[in-house]
């Protein structure tokens, strides 16, 4: 079983008074868990103390985010064709690689309603396909699942990136993305994704395995802290230079 993530010990921790969450946050948290898992928490049936530390929060999360995840893994009768199958390096002479392209113009559509700044221009999906075709399979591993009919549901993309001279030139995994269409979600494919995904890169003897996740998709920073990831850095981005005190 992952491991599960670090939590606070203080149980009278304020969940305001933290710098964790304001209740804009709180309340978007809430409607990203019913939105991407079909999950709405009955607070009726917590303590009232948990509602308000930061440990019963956690505790609260986990239980609708990924047990909820890991309890409906590969659940669905056996003669239903639409349920999923095992996981597979998808090259470009899979008869699904050119259903990626689909697959990951949506993937950019959600990360847009989630507040990533950086917009995937008309057509981008051909130019990301076109060059993923011309790299190795060993430095930019891609793996995919299909459901019972070989439709492409989903897939995970890495690489591996040689670290600067000044760090030993050591090598280091990445998790470029991940993504399972919404009709397929809630089965654990995702799960099923990543783990083989990073296997291949700790297959490649990288140092270390890293990924980015925006910073308002809670449901997936949940999901990758129940893998064993850890935070580490924060990322920032300024749109515009008139928005630069230092040019004021």
């Amino acid at each position: 079983m992952a491991s599960r993530p670090d939590l606070p010990t203080d149980q009278n921790l304020s969940l305001l008074d933290s710098g964790l969450f304001d209740s804009f946050s709180f309340i978007q948290l809430l409607n990203q868990i019913e939105r991407e898992f079909s999950v709405t928490i009955d607070f009726a049936s917590y303590p009232p103390e948990e509602l308000t530390s930061l440990q019963g929060l956690a505790t609260i999360v986990e239980e609708a985010v990924v047990d909820f995840v890991e309890g409906n893994s590969g659940s669905g009768p056996d003669s239903n064709s639409s349920v999923p199958r095992e996981t597979f390096l998808l090259e470009p002479s899979h008869p699904n690689w050119p259903e990626l392209a689909d697959l990951f113009r949506n993937m950019y559509e959600e990360f847009r309603e989630l507040g990533l700044q950086l917009p995937l221009r008309q057509g981008g999906e051909s130019t990301w396909l076109s060059n993923l075709e011309k790299s190795s399979s060993a430095l930019s591993p891609v793996v995919g699942i299909c459901d019972g009919n070989d439709e492409l549901v989903g897939f995970a993309q890495g690489a591996v990136k040689f670290l600067p001279a000044y760090l030993e030139g050591q090598t280091a995994g990445e998790v470029l993305y991940l993504y399972v269409a919404p009709d397929a979600r809630n089965l654990g494919l995702g799960r099923a994704l990543a783990n083989s995904l990073i296997s291949k890169l700790w297959d490649g003897k990288v140092h270390s395995v890293e990924l980015k996740v925006i910073s308002g998709n809670i449901a997936a920073q949940a999901f990758w802290k129940s893998l064993g990831f850890r935070e580490e850095i924060i990322q920032y981005r300024m749109l515009e230079r008139e928005s630069n005190p230092l040019t004021e």
